[in-house]
């Protein structure tokens, strides 16, 4: 509402607003909400295997939809996974020197189960073909794998498999920190080191902020000199990732305790966090 002045009386002028018409809006607003959806589900923790489902003999993938050829790709990728995490031999698998038997990896199964991730969320037309998303669980027979993997020129790695305690200190143009079990810094390192270490059988322990771990220069001394000083009571993995100047690719380095460094260069984080535990595995199941 405006007032305006003119010849000595005022007049009241309503400003009217001006109804638009969006409806043609609403779809693209549907397939946005929708869309948002799939990204809250892709981008949260991945969801906790049932206890049937949890052992070195079982894994968890993702599929779309559940009929061939997507369940068979599912069940090869959980045949890998699962006979490296029994091996601890991440390399025989990579060779093919662990080789599927030739029935197929579906011969070896003990459990399986298939869960729809977006259970309880309508199907909506805008998803057209596209089929949805299922955790594909499986685990396979014990005794069976055990006797492939000695067929193939490795063999199990036995239980109770020792804890690493892990000590990764990151640095970048602006900022250097040691990744602890909580807290903000480090929080993507962080979760590659859970998600890898459970994908490989491997328990491990993170700093907390109780334990006053070295400063990060500290640690890139100690993984290039070796001068670790007393071993604990565990074996510690020691760690340097580097942000290159680019920004784009990171340079890594490792130790157990005060065995010979190794070092991998221009990759990224994830697979330097990779390289980091599967040294550590390689060294520990030959001790």
């Amino acid at each position: 509402m405006f007032a305006q002045e003119g010849g000595g009386a005022m007049n009241i002028l309503c400003a009217v607003p001006t109804i638009v018409d969006r409806s043609h809006l609403l779809p693209r607003l549907k397939r946005v909400l929708f869309l948002a959806v799939l990204v809250a589900i892709s981008a949260g923790p991945a969801m906790a295997a049932p206890e049937d489902f949890i052992g070195l003999n079982c894994a968890t993938t993702i599929i779309t939809g559940t009929e061939d050829p997507e369940r068979s790709r599912g069940i090869v990728e959980v045949f890998e996974e699962v006979a490296v995490k029994m091996s601890g031999d991440e390399e025989g698998v990579a060779s093919n020197r662990i080789a599927e038997p030739p029935d197929g990896p579906a011969a070896l199964i003990e459990r399986i189960e298939l869960e729809d991730r977006m259970k309880g969320i309508p199907v909506h037309d805008e998803q057209g073909t596209r089929e949805r998303p299922h955790f594909l669980r499986v685990c396979f027979d014990r005794d069976k794998m055990a006797a492939l993997l000695r067929a193939s020129g490795s063999d199990v790695w036995p239980e109770p498999r020792p804890e690493v305690r892990i000590v990764l200190a990151v640095e970048t143009p602006n900022a250097a920190y040691i990744v602890r079990r909580e807290g903000a810094d480090g929080y993507g390192q962080r979760l590659a080191l859970i998600d890898t270490a459970t994908k490989r059988g491997l328990p491990i322990r993170l700093p907390t902020d109780e334990d006053h771990a070295s400063e990060a220069r500290d640690i890139a001394r100690f993984v290039e000199t070796g001068q670790i000083g007393k071993k604990g009571a565990m074996p510690t993995l020691y760690g340097t990732l580097t942000l290159n100047a680019d920004g784009a690719d990171w340079n890594a380095a490792w130790r157990l305790d005060d065995d010979e460094a190794w070092h991998v260069d221009e990759v990224s984080f994830d697979d330097a966090i990779r390289e980091g535990i599967g040294g550590a595995i390689d060294r520990l199941r030959t001790q």
